[in-house]
């Protein structure tokens, strides 16, 4: 239970560790305070949960679907002391967790 299988990168965070799958999918788990795990305001999250929602945009298994646009791909992530950062192949970039010190990229005080 919890193992994950066709992990190609992870990357772990101060209390928080996440994967890329080969399929594109991400995973989190750790200390969620302050939605650093991309799921939400949670507390501890022992076992890996696939991040299912990047703004708003639902995803399915695999790519996310944009509103019939074009599918996007996790390829990377990378987290910091407390946030996470999700590139996907458009080269957009996803970030979660609190934003003081604009480290989400949002500016100073986002949360």
């Amino acid at each position: 239970e919890g193992a994950l299988e066709g992990v190609v990168l992870v990357a772990c965070g101060r209390e928080h560790t996440v994967a890329v799958g080969d399929s594109g999918d991400v995973f989190s788990w750790g200390w969620g305070e302050a939605g650093r795990l991309g799921i939400g305001e949670v507390g501890k999250t022992l076992s890996p949960v696939r991040i299912d929602t990047y703004l708003g945009l639902k995803r399915q298994s695999g790519p996310i679907n944009r509103s019939g646009g074009p599918k996007v791909q996790s390829i990377g992530v990378a987290c910091g002391r407390e946030h996470t950062l999700i590139l996907t192949t458009s080269g957009q970039v996803y970030a979660c967790g609190p934003g003081y010190g604009g480290r989400l990229g949002l500016g100073a005080s986002s949360k």
